[in-house]
């Protein structure tokens, strides 16, 4: 068995499109084929998505130089890297983030800048992934402080010892408040915007921004919390209006059959999150909430509901319902059984930005027994 000289370290969660190609970089350089000086070492914190299948595809033509760890359970992401660390074999171990891939020869530079510049380090640094400086410069960089980047590594990973052992609180909150940090760093409003253009909603609180869909000139605050490891996800339709303070509890439910409903796992195990659902909340087209609604799993809002202010809705709404209250309860209907019938069917999606122009004033038209099919007719056209 060689020994190679760096191990590239990728803790991944839910990034296979990217580690595609970070790993096509590493495969495809002249050192990794042509020597045994690179080693990858990919650590899946349970991803979501085809993650596994990738990972799989590339160990099974470099089963050599490729391991992979596959977690049973979520982790903190700090805990993550910490676990692929523990894989690796070379002289030299590089973390990489799954978000940053290789330019052209690099990989060979820094493996020539290592066997020319030998430095008594474990871990490798360097300040822009596709290396566009010699590693060389890097070492005696003052802005690096090298040494103290790896006396600071030592700490949390005497740390992290302890929090596996012992499962001390004080010193899992350490590494909690990095955990903090990286989650708003994941849910920037310019990138729920740049996703979201086709309507008018920004994110309040939610760091898996990815479980959320939102659908056409929607407008509103999105306040969710996913606090589980499952799949649930909050859909929301088109033309719906959401008001300020309403919340989303997706998946934020803590067991209560055992001992005791305490997030033992997260505070004292190591886990990430141990929270569960009901399953996902669809919030259907042209849907009306109103002012600190609590929404919670598993919940369906049918087209043209109503949610009162303050309403608690732990049910599914029928359309075009109106609903308040703590639970909610259905006060009223909007409209009468036939009238409703007809409306289900109409499509909110393809009322376009020109046809609702064009309408004007004949959108606020009363509904009755009389007209709904003629208004259903130049709606839809």
């Amino acid at each position: 068995m060689f020994k190679p000289l760096i191990s590239i370290c990728i803790p991944t969660y839910n990034q296979c499109e990217l580690l595609t190609k970070i790993i096509d970089s590493i495969v495809n350089s002249e050192v990794f084929l042509n020597t045994n000086d690179i080693e990858i070492v990919i650590s899946n914190n349970c991803s979501t998505d085809n993650t596994d299948e990738i990972c799989k595809k590339y160990l099974e033509k470099f089963p050599d130089k490729i391991k992979y760890i596959k977690q049973q359970e979520p982790l903190l992401s700090n805990i993550n890297i910490f676990k692929t660390i523990k894989y690796a074999s070379g002289i030299y171990c590089k973390l990489n983030n799954d978000n940053c891939s290789y330019k052209d020869n690099s990989l060979d530079r820094i493996v020539e800048c290592l066997k020319t510049n030998n430095k008594d380090c474990t871990f490798l640094f360097n300040k822009d992934t596709r290396f566009k400086y010699m590693l060389t410069n890097f070492y005696i960089n003052p802005y690096f402080y090298l040494s103290y980047f790896i006396h600071i590594l030592k700490l949390i990973w005497r740390t992290f010892i302890k929090i596996e052992k012992n499962s001390t609180h004080r010193n899992y909150k350490i590494l909690g408040f990095i955990k903090f940090k990286i989650r708003l760093k994941q849910a920037k409003p310019s990138y729920w915007k740049s996703k979201n253009k086709h309507n008018n909603t920004w994110l309040i609180n939610s760091f898996q921004s990815e479980k959320i869909l939102v659908g056409k000139a929607t407008y509103g605050p999105i306040d969710a919390v996913f606090s589980g490891t499952g799949d649930e996800k909050l859909i929301i339709g088109n033309f719906c209006s959401i008001a300020n303070g309403v919340k989303f509890l997706v998946s934020s439910e803590h067991s209560y059959k055992g001992l005791s409903t305490y997030p033992f796992k997260v505070y004292y195990l190591g886990y990430e999150l141990e929270a569960t659902g009901k399953g996902s909340i669809i919030v259907k087209d042209d849907v009306w909430i109103g002012a600190n609604a609590l929404i919670l799993s598993g919940v369906t809002i049918g087209q043209g509901a109503i949610i009162g202010a303050g309403a608690v809705v732990t049910k599914d709404v029928p359309p075009y319902a109106i609903v308040g209250g703590n639970p909610a309860k259905v006060i009223k209907y909007r409209f009468e059984p036939e009238i409703i019938e007809k409306l289900v069917k109409f499509d909110f999606s393809k009322l376009s930005e020109e046809k609702i122009k064009v309408l004007g004033e004949k959108l606020y038209t009363e509904i009755t027994k009389d007209n709904i099919d003629d208004l259903i007719k130049v709606f839809s056209k």
